[in-house]
């Protein structure tokens, strides 16, 4: 059975996520330590740890889909979470470049809130980018609010750039 989303599909989501990822790093790191750090959201208190979440989200769901431990990671500050960030878009372009849809629907056993689940690993990397996408918006907002807006960051938009084509809505 293929994947409803195969590998080269989730390789262009992935591809379009690292660049709205490294989009919003570059907000990050222009930020001061208090912008960075101080309370902004009930949901995760700061700008920094909700980033934080969000990168170690993608992390976990790659362990997962690889059957490996995640190691735990804080990054102290923005430039720390870029460079981990990175490493893991690559981390996660390699896993894609090597692994086949067989292996993308095969199910991966994850236990989340002590409840253990199967989803093929496919799933798995869909949630990661559907979770990255909704915490970037909140973070869109966070960092609106303070005066460091992100730049428009739309899919249509980075698959119009990577065709050559260039952007009509300037």
């Amino acid at each position: 059975m293929q994947p409803v989303i195969d590998r080269q599909s989730l390789q262009a989501l992935y591809r379009y996520n690292a660049h709205a990822n490294a989009l919003l790093l570059d907000a990050l790191v222009q930020l001061d330590e208090s912008e960075y750090n101080d309370v902004r959201s009930p949901n995760y208190t700061s700008i920094r740890k909700l980033a934080t979440h969000s990168f170690m989200v993608e992390r976990f769901f790659l362990a997962q889909c690889q059957e490996q431990p995640l190691e735990r990671i804080d990054p102290a500050t923005a430039e720390e979470l870029r460079t981990a960030w990175l490493a893991l878009n690559q981390a996660i372009e390699d896993y894609l470049a090597t692994t086949g849809d067989d292996e993308l629907n095969r199910p991966r056993t994850v236990t989340l809130r002590q409840h253990p689940f199967a989803f093929p690993a496919w799933q798995l990397l869909t949630q990661a980018l559907m979770h990255s996408t909704h915490h970037r918006g909140e973070l869109a907002l966070m960092l609106g609010a303070i005066g460091h807006a992100l730049p428009e960051h739309d899919i249509i938009r980075h698959f119009w750039e990577q065709t050559g084509q260039p952007w009509p809505l300037e």
